[in-house]
């Protein structure tokens, strides 16, 4: 009974913790995460520092994309960490070095972007058990002082967790970068209310996309403290969530290219230049686009990832009908916008012959914020 309580009890705490305080974290390690079976993918891996954790931990997180299967992942490893520590002090009569370090572990995996730490550390404790079996020594009855304790340490870790501001502030990032990507714009509101948008203005562009999405943008901005028009967009930063942000904005806006080019821009910032999400997401801007060679080529990288294998199979399978657009046949509302003021970008959008409600109420809301602004370069009446 003493020896499978600890485990036990490790194993549900941070199942619990991490589904429940980390739901959105583990959907991003997926999304911003890659694996793929490939000789390149493979070179890559290999030819870097800790290339067996890292391939490893790739490959797990792949499966993050369920959030319940990663925050089991999750609890596995730092249960795995638990059962083979303890196996090396199997002498000593006490879990206390175990929990320690399968603690370290959860927590490891919990303040991280990936899990490559937490496999890391099953695998030097395996190569710790094994050695540790060179030795003669025999198992101790565990005390129940010592089962105490362990209880202790793993309920100060599931607390912390629940508690911890910075494990709070990347789950909220990741639950309003993930709810913007799938333009779920209620949870973006109720992640980025005006109030939080004080202590974090950079949640603020995010907050008026959304409002922006339900076409509410020009009617409650001031809701929130804007201080000027730069609080409407994210042109001036490069980092991958402002990248993500202008990917979206363009995909609303109806310009696939410039969405493209926004999130070649975001797998920049990432390890291998793209991932499984940036994958998935290529495809749905190409799709938007007709560039059903570039459609295919995605599917077909999609394949090569368990997980995403099936979305890959029905890409290929939706670009037998398609037709291959010709760059003539591209309107100019599609092209590529280059310039760095998202203002003119707006207008010469419209003026292309794109027009929309999302376009108008986001015009709007630039005008409201800057009445200088000359809004004599767009006229467009606005659709009950």
């Amino acid at each position: 009974m003493k020896r499978f309580l600890t485990p036990a009890f490790l194993f549900l705490s941070a199942f619990a913790a991490s589904l429940f305080f980390q739901r959105y974290s583990l959907v991003c390690k997926e999304f911003f995460g890659l694996f793929l079976f490939t000789p390149d993918y493979f070179m890559e891996v290999f030819s870097g520092p800790l290339p067996f954790s890292n391939f490893i931990g790739s490959f797990l997180t792949q499966f993050y994309y369920y959030p319940a299967l990663g925050a089991a992942i999750t609890a596995a490893i730092a249960t795995g960490v638990f059962l083979l520590i303890n196996d090396v002090f199997r002498a000593s009569g006490s879990s206390v070095p175990g929990t320690i370090a399968g603690c370290f572990s959860w927590m490891a995996m919990a303040f991280s972007e990936g899990i490559s730490t937490g496999v890391a550390a099953l695998l030097l404790s395996a190569v710790l058990c094994l050695l540790s079996h060179l030795f003669r020594f025999k198992w101790k009855a565990e005390k129940w002082w010592s089962v105490a304790v362990s209880l202790i340490l793993i309920s100060g870790c599931f607390c912390f967790t629940a508690v911890s501001k910075g494990i709070r502030k990347a789950e909220n990032w990741s639950k309003i970068e993930y709810a913007t990507i799938n333009h779920d714009w209620q949870k973006v509101l109720e992640t980025a209310t005006p109030y939080k948008c004080t202590s974090d203005r950079k949640m603020i562009p995010f907050a008026l996309l959304a409002l922006n999405g339900y076409g509410q943008l020009s009617d409650n901005i001031k809701e929130y403290f804007i201080e000027s028009t730069s609080d409407l967009d994210m042109a001036e930063d490069n980092s991958r969530e402002a990248l993500v942000f202008n990917s979206i904005l363009y995909e609303m806006l109806g310009v696939p290219n410039e969405a493209l080019h926004c999130t070649f821009q975001a797998g920049c910032t990432l390890e291998h230049g793209v991932s499984n999400g940036l994958l998935r997401q290529l495809v749905k801007f190409n799709l938007m686009a007709g560039n059903a060679s570039m459609v295919a080529k995605y599917g077909t990288l999609l394949i090569k990832n368990p997980v995403n294998s099936r979305i890959g199979r029905q890409v290929l399978k939706m670009t037998e009908s398609m037709v291959e657009r010709s760059f003539d046949d591209i309107p100019s509302s599609e092209a590529a916008t280059v310039t760095h003021d998202p203002y003119f970008n707006l207008i010469m959008i419209g003026a292309s012959g794109n027009e929309s409600d999302f376009l108008y109420d986001r015009i709007r809301a630039y005008q409201i914020i800057n009445p200088e602004i000359n809004n004599n370069y767009f006229r467009y009446e606005r659709k009950d």
